[in-house]
């Protein structure tokens, strides 16, 4: 979270300030708070089925930059699965789903813990009654299974499922929370999980407690869910 200081911008030869400072002058007193939920990226990777070739590949070409060999990268992913064995179940899970998807539901069943997630004969029914669509899902000449989209035929996979699945739900997440804190605070800006928001100064530690609140609070549909937040604030953005 930041103040907008008056010292931002540029002034002109007599000490007048140009028209693009004052506009952000106008925002003197106020200040822009952060919160971001940030994930584990390794662990982001590893739970949409990453193997080990293609792990080494990511950490080679990805920055910073890591050349791993190929035994450590299959230690790691190893390693992960055998201590998060529920995520390689709900891949299967998803195989299974898909594959009922794509021979024809004939009742709908839950996917996953509690009843957020239902397998129709329309898709992946989400909490917010919208859904995730594979249209015309089905095996192409390699046996694998893919889905019809704009950009032509995509492959599909549990563990690719999986990951559909929870950006949705992050997404509705942040969707419901945002729609909270602007109760309050107008969020101005939205990055992936990241809200930011300006405040007037006086309110920064009540905003900064509100929205930590507010993002740290799972949702009715999932109350056992772990959700938290970080909360920072600055001059600008990149401070926070």
């Amino acid at each position: 979270m930041f103040p907008q200081s008056n010292q931002v911008g540029n002034v002109g030869r007599h000490g007048q300030v140009d028209a693009a400072t004052q506009n952000r002058v106008l925002r003197n007193t106020y200040w822009m708070l952060a919160a971001t939920m940030v994930p584990t990226v390794l662990g982001a990777w590893l739970g949409t089925g990453m193997g080990a070739k293609k792990l080494q590949h990511t950490l080679k070409t990805q920055p910073p930059g890591v050349d791993l060999p190929e035994e450590e990268c299959k230690r790691i992913v190893n390693l992960y699965r055998q201590e998060n064995n529920k995520i390689p179940g709900l891949w299967q899970e998803c195989d299974h789903a898909l594959n009922t998807m794509m021979n024809g539901v004939k009742l709908s069943f839950s996917l996953g813990f509690g009843e957020a997630l239902s397998i129709t004969a329309d898709g992946v029914k989400l909490p917010n009654n919208l859904y995730i669509r594979y249209p015309n899902l089905h095996l192409n000449a390699d046996s694998k299974m893919v889905y019809d989209s704009r950009r032509g035929s995509v492959k599909i996979w549990g563990g690719a499922m999986v990951e559909n699945v929870v950006q949705a739900l992050a997404r509705i997440i942040v969707g419901e929370q945002m729609l909270k804190i602007r109760e309050r605070y107008r969020p101005i800006l939205t990055v992936h999980d990241a809200a930011v928001m300006v405040v007037p100064e006086d309110q920064v530690e009540e905003a900064v407690d509100f929205v930590t609140k507010i993002m740290s609070t799972p949702p009715d549909w999932c109350p056992s869910l772990p959700v938290a937040c970080e909360a920072k604030w600055g001059h600008s953005y990149g401070a926070c």
